[in-house]
């Protein structure tokens, strides 16, 4: 994908990459502005956690909870 992120997808990113958000978090918001970044959310979060499992994930800071999620 060539060009700039949506803003949010930006910011998203950036509080992935400094460890405040978990993969399943980045996933399941990187691409709401657009959802044509599904493919490059996966291949990030494939290339920087390989042994990510989608069925570990817990509700976190972006939904609202104030417990780390999973």
């Amino acid at each position: 994908m060539s060009g700039e992120y949506h803003w949010y997808s930006r910011q998203i990113l950036e509080l992935y990459l400094d460890h405040v958000i978990n993969t399943g978090d980045f996933l399941r918001w990187f691409h709401m502005p657009n959802s044509s970044y599904i493919p490059t959310s996966e291949c990030i979060a494939n290339s920087l956690d390989p042994d990510y499992d989608y069925r570990l994930w817990r509700p976190g800071p972006l939904d609202g909870f104030s417990a780390k999620s999973g």
